[in-house]
């Protein structure tokens, strides 16, 4: 199980390098991730359009990876806390982290997946 949790935290880092974050706002995001702060600590992390900040989607496949398995594990609280972290930093954008967004968009619907469903669903 140990061996499962490292490579999902591996799996997450590698998103978060996508993001380009400076040190200080990855610390701050990980510390989120874990519970540490809360949500309104995300406030100090500088806005990014990811639309414009890779070539591809493919360049988000790491998200991918990532919330596959949370919702494959029915993972929900972990999954919506990585989402409020992807729409802190870059608003309607974060879009482009996810590969299947009718999947995505179900899981809301049925209210696995406790986040604001205007925002998920926008």
């Amino acid at each position: 199980m140990l061996r499962t949790e490292n490579k999902q935290d591996d799996n997450v880092a590698r998103a978060l390098e996508r993001l380009r974050l400076s040190a200080e706002e990855r610390e701050l995001a990980e510390k989120y991730l874990n519970g540490e702060v809360s949500e309104e600590a995300l406030t100090g992390i500088k806005f990014r359009n990811l639309t414009t900040m890779a070539q591809s989607q493919e360049h988000y496949k790491p998200f991918w990876v990532v919330f596959e398995s949370y919702f494959l594990k029915r993972r929900f609280e972990e999954a919506a806390r990585l989402l409020h972290l992807l729409y802190a930093i870059s608003a309607y954008t974060c879009s482009e982290c996810f590969l299947y967004t009718r999947s995505f968009k179900e899981v809301v619907e049925k209210g696995e997946l406790q986040i604001d469903r205007g925002m998920a669903l926008a």
